[in-house]
């Protein structure tokens, strides 16, 4: 299963996948109509897209009295059932990274997070800095492993470098 992921160093804050998930879902380019948030900090300088992590324990579903959250057997993603939606907000208390919203559109209220846009996010598409990815769990787990072995071999260079310098 393909998740979205975020690259921490490359987000600017920019808010495109915001304005993109907005206009893709909702048909209108407002901040709060989107699925993907960003958290940002200026006084550190730091942005970081929060998407839905797609969790295989996922919280909002245990917390749906009704049901509503279902698994999309093509894309793995939990998605809301807007009919069976009851909006007691439970999933939006239960979401450990806020992925989880309410708008009112229309003078419709409903609940919403990310679908992943039926496979192909638009946000990981229109992410200019390449700071948001759709990446297999497996391969993430490679990337992380590769990543961790040449930290400890560069740390190993390190400590060697050191002992012989003493």
């Amino acid at each position: 299963m393909k998740k979205i992921v975020v690259d921490l160093g490359k987000c600017t804050g920019c808010k495109s996948c915001q304005i993109i998930c907005a206009l893709t879902h909702e048909g209108e380019a407002n901040y709060d109509f989107a699925r993907i948030h960003i958290s940002k900090d200026d006084r550190l300088g730091f942005s970081s897209p929060i998407p839905c992590a797609q969790c295989l324990e996922a919280p909002c579903v245990e917390a749906c009295p009704v049901e509503a959250i279902v698994l999309d057997p093509k894309t793995g993603a939990k998605v809301i059932d807007d009919e069976a939606c009851i909006l007691c907000e439970a999933c939006v208390a239960a979401c450990p990274f806020g992925a989880i919203s309410v708008i009112v559109k229309g003078g419709q209220t409903k609940v919403i997070k990310c679908d992943l846009c039926k496979g192909d996010p638009e946000c990981v598409k229109h992410c200019e800095p390449g700071a948001i990815l759709f990446k297999e769990a497996l391969e993430l787990a490679e990337e992380k492993t590769d990543a961790l072995g040449d930290k400890l071999i560069e740390l190993i260079k390190i400590n060697k470098g050191f002992a012989e310098g003493m």
